[in-house]
């Protein structure tokens, strides 16, 4: 027996860092891009909660109706539903819808859902932030009068949510 065989290294040869090495830099190739496109799907699902809390009024109005309400804020990234009180008539003294299941008023911030990085960038139904459905699901302007023209929210990355005057359905695009 020669001295080689009892004496082991415990070095890494030159191949084992070379495929250690070209391993790491194809993961980070892989991983890089998704870290990147976080922030797109940030804002794609603060799109879908709120398209889906503008349907939900409409669809409320319709159930029940009484004229509900969304205004939305941009400035403070939050959004609120609330409902014509009976016998009241008016956005001025309806009242906060409560949060099914959650319970308080139905107001929502883009940080409830850790979206920080979601950024409404502008509410617009004739000129106002705030929509309103009658018993029928038209869209209303916050004077109670039916919507001129299509209210549009736009959002951080080219995403818009579209309320179509002629029929109020709330369309994500």
């Amino acid at each position: 027996m020669n001295g080689w065989s009892s004496h082991r290294r415990s070095a890494f040869t030159l191949i084992e860092l070379i495929a250690v090495m070209t391993l790491v830099a194809i993961l980070a190739a892989v991983a890089i891009p998704s870290f990147a496109s976080v922030g797109s799907t940030n804002a794609g699902m603060a799109a879908r909660i709120l398209a889906a809390d503008i349907a939900f009024a409409r669809q409320r109005a319709i159930a029940t109706g009484v004229r509900t309400w969304v205004t939305i804020d941009p400035d403070a990234e939050q959004w609120t539903l609330a409902s014509e009180q009976p016998g009241v008539p008016g956005l001025a003294d309806a009242l906060a819808i409560q949060r099914p299941g959650v319970g308080g008023a139905w107001s929502v911030n883009f940080t409830d859902f850790d979206l920080d990085s979601a950024d409404v960038t502008a509410a617009v139904f004739d000129g106002a932030p705030t929509v309103g459905f009658d018993w029928r699901g038209q869209p209303l302007q916050a004077s109670g009068a039916r919507l001129a023209a299509d209210g549009v929210v736009s959002l951080a990355g080219g995403r818009q949510i579209l309320v179509d005057v002629a029929s109020g359905v709330v369309e994500l695009r």
